[in-house]
């Protein structure tokens, strides 16, 4: 679902995975498996049961992306079921994010059990708006909706994770009462009580 919207235009979707990859950036594995891995992923998003997605514009500008999780093990499942003929039919995708694809198989097991369905996905900020008061006070309300949406389907606390390198996003879990709770191969992993 897209937070008061009940689908994208094309030039919407289009937007949004600019946004997606150039906030990103080369080392994040969605933007190494390509564009149309990153418009599958916003567009089930956009229509699962098992999370939801906040977006704001201005005029024709994303301004933020939050999207949460209350079922990522299942989100996660169908994604990758959906992408697997994509990465059969462009292998070379699977050898480019191979290191990345490592990477996040090892990291697995750190979040507890009980707690993994209950996931802070993807968080942006445009950074040619980062320094608007309005766009950062809209994603703040987005993050506390995302917080909202999860106590509503029963969930206690919230994990994320970024890569070690992202300081921005490592910042702001921690001054959002993120606490590690572990990191391995380059990714640390924060959790939060609701």
């Amino acid at each position: 679902m897209i937070y008061g919207r009940d689908e994208f235009s094309k030039g919407e979707l289009n937007n949004i995975v600019s946004l997606h990859c150039r906030e990103l950036g080369k080392k994040d594995l969605s933007v190494v498996l390509g564009v149309e891995v990153i418009k599958k992923f916003y567009l089930m998003l956009a229509h699962t049961p098992h999370g939801v997605l906040f977006i704001n514009k201005n005029k024709e500008d994303i301004t933020s992306v939050v999207c949460v999780f209350n079922n990522y093990s299942f989100f996660t499942k169908e994604f990758k079921n959906s992408i697997l003929k994509y990465i059969i039919f462009h292998p070379w995708k699977l050898v480019v994010g191979l290191p990345l694809i490592l990477r996040t198989i090892f990291t697995s097991g750190i979040v507890p059990e009980e707690f993994s369905n209950s996931h802070l996905g993807i968080i942006i900020i445009n950074s040619k708006f980062s320094s608007s008061r309005e766009v950062v006070l809209n994603f703040r309300r987005d993050i506390k909706k995302s917080f909202l949406y999860l106590k509503e389907h029963g969930h206690k606390n919230v994990w994320g994770s970024t890569r070690d390198d992202n300081r921005k996003t490592v910042a702001f879990l921690e001054k959002n009462e993120f606490k590690s709770i572990g990191g391995k191969a380059g990714i640390s992993f924060f959790m939060r009580e609701l």
